[in-house]
C-alpha cells in the first residue's frame, strides 16, 4: 500500500509511484475491494501465466492471499482503473462471472 514504510524494488518509493498507489487503493475502496485482491487477480488475467509466486511468511498470510483470490472485484473498477490510466488500458483484467 501507500503507507509509510512500503518499499518499491526493496528501496523507497518514488513519489510518483506512491501517488499511483494511493489512487489505486481510493478506487478500490470506493468498491470495497482490497487492493490484495487487485495484486493476486490481475496478473492472473495474462494469458501468458499461471501462476503469481509469493513469499509467504505464515499460513495465516496463505489463507489471506487465498481469500484475496476469491474476492470478487466489479468490472466498473477495472475500468475506472483503466480510465484513470493506473493501469494500461489494453491490459487483460479478469472477468466476473
Amino acid at each position: 500500500g501507500s503507507k509509510p514504510g512500503a518499499k518499491f524494488w526493496y528501496a523507497e518509493p518514488p513519489r510518483e509511484v506512491l501517488d499511483s498507489v494511493a489512487k489505486i487503493e481510493a478506487i478500490a475502496g470506493r468498491h470495497r475491494v482490497s487492493l490484495q485482491a487487485l495484486a493476486i487477480q490481475f496478473p492472473l488475467a495474462h494469458p501468458a501465466l499461471a501462476s503469481v509466486p509469493a513469499g509467504y511468511r505464515s499460513a495465516a498470510e496463505v489463507a489471506a492471499a487465498l481469500a484475496a483470490s476469491r474476492e470478487h472485484v466489479p468490472a466498473d473498477l477495472w475500468s475506472e482503473l483503466m480510465a484513470e490510466r493506473l493501469i494500461d488500458p489494453t491490459a487483460p483484467v479478469p472477468t466476473t462471472a
